[in-house]
């Protein structure tokens, strides 16, 4: 989701004529800073970078916790076969 919203806002801030005067600013928590436009472009760029990394490593996590979920699964059932 975040990354979709850098990347819209990247392609709204490519479609601004590039000015000296232009003032932009980036959203800092609850507060608003001045930038140039060329820093708010290369957070946009840090912060999809970051969350395609976050969100590969997520999926990487639970992909893994899937395989030993089932490893467990099947142990359990051979346990319960073996008991019989």
């Amino acid at each position: 989701r975040e990354v979709k919203m850098n990347e819209l806002t990247k392609a709204e801030l490519e479609t601004i004529p590039v000015t000296e005067d232009a003032k932009m600013y980036r959203g800092i928590g609850k507060m608003f800073m001045l930038s140039t436009r060329g820093d708010i472009m290369n957070h946009l760029d840090t912060c999809v970078e970051e969350e395609s990394k976050r969100e590969e490593s997520l999926k990487n996590k639970a992909e893994y916790l899937e395989r030993k979920m089932k490893s467990q699964q099947l142990n359990i059932q051979e346990l319960t076969k073996s008991k019989e």
